[in-house]
């Protein structure tokens, strides 16, 4: 589903460094290592096939930070990747993401903030409400915690749709990139 959701994606193609082959194996690793160690919420149509998914990593964690997330299927994807798409993961990526972060989230903040990795819908269900839903899931535990939501996103046309959530944009910022530069932005709620 997620590669279906995904699919032609500017910021997606910059992680697989264009190679859509590699599209499969990136998303199978991002959700093995969130069932490892973030929460993972879905929505199934009525033959319990999941057609919406919300990734989210707690306070104090995240997406392969761990050697045991990374065990479970990103060290492999990452071997296939060119040796230009791995060093842009480990530079331009990692450095753009963590100076925009600092720069719209406070250290609290930050240190308080469920941060969403993947939300995605099957693309014949988008529309139905399904990604509110499951924001909103997330923001009724957050509130209850304390704590506040996060995400970044690339595909401008997605701005409104997060705004609409009761997201609010604390960012963004130039990614260049070696398959086409784009601009990431940050949200938070509330």
């Amino acid at each position: 589903m997620c590669v279906r959701a995904y699919n032609g994606d500017i910021s997606t193609k910059a992680l697989l460094g264009g190679n859509w082959e590699l599209h499969g194996d990136y998303w199978r690793s991002l959700i093995r290592a969130a069932a490892l160690e973030g929460e993972i919420y879905v929505v199934r149509n009525p033959k319990g096939q999941i057609v919406s998914i919300a990734v989210w990593f707690p306070p104090g964690n995240d997406l392969f930070n761990s050697e045991e997330q990374r065990a479970l299927g990103f060290n492999d994807f990452f071997a296939k990747l060119s040796p230009e798409t791995q060093e842009w993961w480990n530079t331009t990526c990692d450095e753009v993401m963590g100076e925009l972060a600092k720069k719209v989230f406070t250290k609290e903040e930050r240190e308080s903030r469920w941060w969403c990795v993947n939300l995605a819908t099957e693309p014949t269900y988008q529309g139905r409400g399904y990604a509110t839903a499951l924001i909103d899931t997330m923001f009724q535990k957050a509130k209850s915690t304390g704590t506040i939501l996060g995400l970044a996103t690339a595909p401008d046309y997605n701005v409104p749709k997060y705004l609409g959530m009761g997201f609010r944009e604390r960012g963004n910022a130039p990614m260049p990139s070696p398959t086409g530069d784009f601009v990431v932005h940050m949200f938070s709620k509330p």
